[in-house]
């Protein structure tokens, strides 16, 4: 495993798709497991997010992530 600081140099306004993509894999763990950090997200926001992504209609693993992300929005309700 690598490892470098990042500075805030790097800190963006606008990140790239992969990276809102690892977010939202990111807060949809956090859901799943009922985190304190996970603030007031919720299972719309980040289906929000993911249509709004190219990368998620481009890759077949990523889509088959929102679609997962949208079968369990119909089980647990937040």
């Amino acid at each position: 495993m690598l490892k470098f600081p990042v500075g805030k140099d790097k800190i963006t306004d606008s990140p790239s798709e992969n990276m809102q993509f690892a977010s939202c894999v990111a807060e949809f763990g956090m859901l799943l497991r009922e985190s304190e950090y996970s603030g007031d997200i919720t299972h719309h926001d980040v289906l929000t997010t993911l249509n709004t992504l190219e990368c998620v209609y481009m890759d077949k693993y990523k889509h088959e992530f929102m679609e997962l992300v949208e079968k369990s929005s119909m089980y647990i309700n937040y």
